[in-house]
């Protein structure tokens, strides 16, 4: 976390620009903070130093692991890290298909670092003084607009390694609630794409999370249980 508090306001905004997509050119990073590019060379050779930015071979600009993880663990709105745990809320939410009666999940799909293009359960980080419920709720209204009960099934520890170096990428802990969409419609949220999936359909997705597969067991078995699992990706898929 050391390197976020060396950053510039205006390196704050590059960073968040990059979180939100695969790459960018230099233009478009520049064009968040609205400087001269003189002006914005500064900010980038800072970001580069750091390591948190690099240029791939096709002379677009990316996020290294280490700016993906300082990226995923910084509070935009507070502009500050998120001085905890990673501890996290996922919520399965579930409706029945009115076509086929088929339970159905609605997943994610990140438009942002890490893991881009990645289908996941909706989920949300748990600030200080905030109870799980209110997380899980909270996460659901901003992500769904739905205003629901959620109900709290266990606890799921998932640890992320780099696939070649065995270097921890992330070690965090998951409170898995479910919850019912009672018939409603659901909104769209800009930093994902959404489609409701079969249990069975998500498991066929080349890019889903095992912790996922996981928790829809747990749920759909009934069970209440503490889950451990550690995975290990490839750099360039983290």
């Amino acid at each position: 976390m050391q390197a976020m508090l060396e950053l510039h306001r205006l390196q704050v905004k590059v960073l968040r620009e990059m979180a939100l997509h695969p790459s960018r050119r230099f233009s478009d990073m520049m064009a968040v903070t609205g400087l001269t590019s003189d002006d914005f060379k500064f900010h980038l050779r800072k970001l580069v130093k750091l390591d948190l930015v690099a240029k791939n071979e096709e002379g677009l600009y990316e996020l290294t692991p280490e700016g993906k993880e300082l990226a995923n663990r910084f509070d935009y709105a507070e502009r500050a890290p998120i001085r905890q745990p990673k501890l996290t809320t996922a919520t399965i939410l579930s409706r029945a298909n009115a076509n086929t009666g088929q339970t159905e999940y609605l997943f994610h799909q990140r438009l942002r670092q890490p893991f881009y293009w990645y289908w996941g359960v909706i989920g949300q980080p748990v600030r200080w003084g905030e109870t799980f419920e209110d997380a899980a709720r909270h996460g659901l209204k901003e992500q769904t607009g739905l205003d629901v009960p959620v109900q709290f099934i266990g606890f799921y520890r998932q640890r992320d390694y780099e696939e070649n170096t065995d270097e921890l990428l992330e070690d965090k802990l998951f409170v898995i609630f479910k919850a019912d969409s009672e018939g409603k419609e659901t909104q769209n949220w800009p930093l994902a794409n959404a489609e409701w999936m079969t249990a069975s359909k998500y498991a066929e997705q080349k890019k889903k999370f095992k912790s996922c597969v996981d928790m829809l067991n747990i749920v759909e078995n009934g069970q209440s249980s503490f889950k451990d699992n550690t995975s290990f990706y490839p750099q360039e898929q983290y």
